[in-house]
């Protein structure tokens, strides 16, 4: 305890020494001529001293120890006209605000050279930057543009498939995936049916996927993160978009809280946005071929709600607020019955220290889930209810940063994360041991990250403490370290390493062929005290990530990413399925012990090497990637096995072209084979007990049905292959307003891929098939 809070006490002393103020310093932000947006990422250049940055998330730059005199500032972006200012330095800190207006007139010298600089700058070490205008040029249902069918093309990500589909990234598993909203965490961001995701695509102002390695900044999950920031809304006016669709319908509304003054922007905006879905309304008129034998619909349904008001000040400093709602259901009349709820709440403060170069970052966050599942079993022609799972999380967090560039080329980021909450699960085993979990605990962490960039190289070491409570009382040191190497203007290498740490299990199991639920459970207690013959003290789980990567600019047009990767899963915890009751060792006395816990521990490696090749040009933008993987585990009972998200061979391949003078139809398709998913065979079935307990009559009716399965790698599935293509006419009502139309036909050669075996009925069950959806959106 004494280390964690030195830890935080010299954050502190940071803290303290980053705000104080400096001499002779340019600051200021970059907005939006039309909305009042920020400019993300935007070029910032002093072209008196040939020196330059970049605005960050907040379209925020800053220039440190400049002499007095006057200079001129130049910025630019992409798809915006340039802008200079005269600028007179003389005071300790000169404040300027810069608005940029859109321009149709884009130059693809322009755009490569921003993106060449940026390259050169930036390590991007297994880090993907998303943007909105990224996700729309993907086939879509209905036009409804979303980060999940954009995510599943990205290297070393594997998608299970179009119902009740997760995403496994570079080798981990959904609940090692870090999913953050404006700084929230989403525990389940990805809807049951796999096209959509909880999150509004139009109100997305970026998303960062880091697949591995990623920096100090971050923690509390082994594997990724998904980092995804929401926009303040429209300044000057109320605007929005209204769509609909064969699979549902949305509302998307942003604007000022108060009217804006002429030529000038409201400091006060909110934003709003509001999904649901109908395909099990529509499926029966619109979609009978791809309803299965005894489901009546495509069963799914969901809704989600997210609004943000935003007070800002002309300094800069605002103070969001932000709530969501989402719901997802799923009646498989055959498999299960199945739905979760999240809520929650926070806010955000972003403070511009005055007299300073210092930004600080202050998130307050409250966050509620629950998931249920009742599985179903075939008894006397007829289908029961039977294996409940329930699962409920609440969680709070508090965050605190500063971030400060030093000078043109340093810059560094420090903060104090802290928090907590409770897990509970429950899960009715038929004929075996039941589960009943309850769980407390709380962290807090320290982190501190510096960047470093010179003519030939980008270094960014980092360093994160945590500290445990609750059944892992346990001091952690996890050291970060990224680097990239100019070698020279077309090739780059770079290198990425850490240690990381989690203590939030999933409560599921692989061997379940339709898998919706995904229960959790933080700071697991009853664990054994050996592992593979070995004391184990610590109940955390740990692991590894080193990556390594070239950049090849082989034409101005088309480029190459390569990397390889390895996660070291060297202590993982797990729910134990194979739990007995412990009264059973008395009388068996050639049983491992360890089978009377509910936890168990594992280990593993994941490894593989993912290849890019982007071809961009004018208005075709062509994307392949590939990715070779391999997943392999151990624990008390199998010596070595590939779980069930252990993909071999993963290929996509996405293309977009506009066509049309004013560039108004856009063609997208993408084309995705992947390798089969090992699965467990059944090796045997048994009657279990009466499900009506004691005193049922056992006569008349029968017990469940209980499978043995044999080694969770026994078997593999069909390969995966999904063709879709989509075309979007936009026409233009008036400056202000436009009318979209889409139609789009996913998996288009009707490819038979499969979902689950009915084991009961003895008969395949697939995927969903070719599915024609339009849809229509009115942009104001």
């Amino acid at each position: 305890m004494k280390r964690i809070v030195f830890a935080t006490i010299m954050c502190c002393v940071f803290v303290l020494m980053s705000v104080s103020a400096v001499a002779q310093s340019i600051k200021g932000f970059v907005y939006e001529e039309e909305t009042g947006e920020p400019v993300i990422f935007a070029n910032v250049v002093l072209e008196e001293l040939n020196i330059g940055t970049t605005t960050d998330i907040n379209g925020y730059f800053s220039f440190s120890a400049v002499e007095s005199g006057n200079y001129t500032l130049k910025v630019s972006f992409v798809g915006y006209s340039n802008s200079i200012s005269a600028i007179t330095v003389g005071g300790s800190t000169e404040s300027v605000k810069i608005y940029l207006n859109e321009s149709e007139n884009v130059l693809d010298v322009v755009e490569l050279s921003a993106e060449s600089k940026e390259k050169r700058t930036e390590v991007n070490v297994a880090k993907i930057q998303i943007t909105p205008e990224q996700i729309k040029r993907l086939p879509s249902i209905g036009g409804q543009a979303d980060v999940a069918q954009f995510i599943q093309v990205l290297p070393g990500v594997v998608f299970t498939g179009d119902q009740g589909g997760q995403i496994y990234i570079r080798g981990g598993t959904p609940v090692q995936n870090l999913v953050l909203l404006d700084g929230m965490t989403i525990y389940s961001p990805f809807h049951s049916i796999g096209f959509t995701s909880v999150f509004d695509t139009d109100l997305i102002k970026n998303t960062d996927v880091y697949t591995a390695a990623f920096g100090a900044e971050y923690g509390g999950r082994m594997s990724s993160v998904i980092d995804i920031k929401t926009k303040d809304g429209n300044k000057k006016r109320l605007s929005g978009k209204i769509s609909a669709n064969t699979f549902g319908a949305k509302l998307t509304l942003e604007g000022p809280l108060s009217k804006p003054k002429d030529k000038e922007f409201s400091n006060s905006t909110f934003i709003l946005s509001a999904k649901k879905s109908y395909i099990d309304k529509t499926a029966e008129k619109i979609y009978k071929n791809a309803i299965q034998d005894r489901e009546n619909t495509i069963p799914f349904a969901y809704n989600d709600l997210y609004g943000k008001v935003t007070f800002g000040s002309n300094s800069g400093t605002k103070l969001s607020l932000y709530g969501f709602n989402f719901v997802d259901e799923v009646n498989y009349a055959s498999q299960t019955n199945f739905d979760w709820k999240s809520t929650g709440f926070g806010a955000n403060l972003i403070a511009v220290m005055p007299n300073s170069l210092s930004i600080m970052e202050i998130d307050f966050n409250y966050s509620n889930y629950e998931m249920n599942e009742i599985g179903k079993e075939f008894r006397d022609g007829s289908y029961f209810n039977t294996d409940p799972k329930t699962s409920n999380i609440n969680e709070f967090k508090v965050n605190f940063a500063v971030k400060r560039n030093l000078s043109a080329d340093k810059s560094f980021k420090l903060g104090v994360n802290f928090g907590g909450g409770s897990t509970e699960f429950a899960y009715k085993r038929a004929n075996l041991v039941n589960f009943d979990i309850k769980d407390n605990t709380t962290f807090i962490s320290g982190y501190y990250k510096y960047k470093y960039n010179t003519a030939l190289w980008v270094i960014e070491p980092g360093i994160r403490t945590t500290f445990y409570t609750g059944g892992a009382q346990e001091f952690l040191l996890e050291p970060r370290f990224s680097a990239k190497y100019n070698a020279s203007e077309n090739v780059r290498f770079k290198t990425s390493a850490g240690m990381y740490s989690q203590n939030l299990i999933a409560a599921n199991s692989g061997r379940q062929v339709v898998n919706l639920f995904n229960g959790f459970i933080s700071s697991p207690n009853d664990l054994p005290n050996q592992f593979l013959g070995e004391d184990i003290e610590s109940k955390v789980q740990k692991t590894w990530h080193v990556v390594v990567g070239s950049e090849i600019d082989v034409t101005p047009n088309v480029n190459i990413n390569v990397e390889a990767y390895l996660k070291q899963k060297y202590q993982l915890i797990n729910i134990n399925l194979d739990k007995i009751d412990p009264s059973a060792l008395e009388t068996a006395s050639n049983l491992e012990t360890w089978r009377v816990h509910d936890f168990q521990y594992e280990k593993g490696n994941a490894y593989g090497v993912d290849l890019t090749m982007q071809y961009k040009k004018g208005r075709f933008i062509a994307n392949t990637t590939y990715s070779y993987g391999l997943v392999e585990f151990e624990n008390e009972r199998y010596s070595k096995y590939n779980p069930h998200f252990d993909r071999r061979h993963n290929l996509n391949i996405t293309t977009s072209y506009l066509f049309m003078k004013d560039k108004s139809l856009s063609v997208d398709f993408r084309f995705n084979y992947g390798s089969g998913f090992p699965f467990s065979q059944i090796i045997g079935n048994y009657e279990g007990l009466n499900p009506n307990g004691v005193g049922g009559d056992y006569v008349t009716i029968n017990g469940e049905q209980i499978s043995l399965y044999g080694t969770p790698d026994g078997g593999r599935l069909p390969d995966y292959a999904r063709f879709d293509v989509s075309a979007t006419k936009t026409l233009k009502l008036s400056r202000r307003q436009s009318l979209e139309f889409n139609f789009t036909i996913t998996n288009l050669l009707n490819r038979e891929n499969i979902f689950y075996y009915d084991k009961i009925n003895n008969e395949r069950i697939n995927q969903l098939p070719i599915l024609p959806s339009f849809g229509a959106n009115w942009m104001f």
